[in-house]
């Protein structure tokens, strides 16, 4: 069983589900979480939200100085076996890709999880790559 240490989750629905068992499995996670959402969506979609939020928060944390973006990208390969570092994969998507996914992720759901760092924001919007130093 999951911990209470969830804020917030989110269950997406295949087209044709049956509801029933949705409601089901989304009142077992209210037992454990603040909220709970239900989504429509595509597993495109959902590899879309993953990496522009993981690359959100690399750029975070460059923006609050825990790390140089190589070294928090370094840290991501080396400690998670990722591909690609999170502050690598703004640039992988796009920078401006990026931001745009976080925006209307971030409009569509009123959620503060997806707010785009500042980091990525500027260097969107100033066609800088993600690896600018300030």
């Amino acid at each position: 069983m999951l911990s209470g240490i969830y804020q917030h989750t989110t269950v997406m629905a295949a087209p044709g589900a049956d509801d029933a068992v949705v409601r089901s499995i989304m009142a077992a996670f209210r037992k454990v979480s603040n909220r709970v959402t239900r989504i429509k969506d595509s597993p495109g979609f959902v590899a879309q939200r993953l990496q522009a939020m993981i690359a959100n928060l690399g750029s975070e944390m460059a923006q609050i100085g825990i790390a140089s973006p190589e070294d928090i990208d370094k840290g991501m390969k080396l400690g998670l076996n990722y591909p690609h570092g999170s502050v690598e994969l703004a640039e992988h998507l796009g920078v401006k890709n990026t931001l745009k996914i976080l925006e209307n992720l971030q409009q569509i759901t009123g959620e503060e999880r997806y707010r785009p760092s500042l980091w990525l924001r500027r260097r969107a919007l100033l066609n800088l790559p993600i690896h600018t130093p300030n």
